[in-house]
């Protein structure tokens, strides 16, 4: 966890809803959910490497999640793929290994609105502004 990743949970806590569920990326296939989760006191869905969990709503939304990551990410296709997995907000830990730089580029030039949180190494994004 860095400065920075802490800054962006931070700001989820504080200034999403409640209700708010946040889609969360790995990084270097670690998984920084619990974190989000934890810290965030938000319902995450979290990217993960399967081998790390054990019970099965975490298998079920770990599942959920590595696909929303799959690369490339993003793209208008992965961020409906948030919608429809009721994603509210998706935190991309740029330094992710999911994280395709040219991809993210591209789509941050197409989709500035999307954008709610920049921190130096994190971005937290709206998938319904897409």
């Amino acid at each position: 966890m860095t400065p920075g990743i802490y800054d962006a949970i931070r700001w989820i806590r504080d200034e999403t809803p409640d209700d708010a569920v946040i889609g969360v990326s790995t990084v270097d296939d670690a998984p920084l959910g619990w974190w989000v989760e934890g810290l965030g006191e938000r319902k995450v869905l979290y990217a993960s490497p399967l081998q790390w969990l054990v019970y099965p709503d975490e298998l079920r939304r770990a599942t959920v999640a590595n696909e929303v990551y799959s690369p490339p990410f993003p793209t208008a296709a992965s961020m409906a793929a948030a919608r429809d997995a009721g994603m509210t907000y998706v935190l991309v830990a740029t330094g992710s290994n999911r994280i395709a730089p040219a991809e993210l580029d591209a789509f941050l030039a197409a989709n500035p609105d999307s954008v709610v949180y920049r921190g130096p190494d994190v971005l937290v994004l709206d998938p319904r502004a897409t």
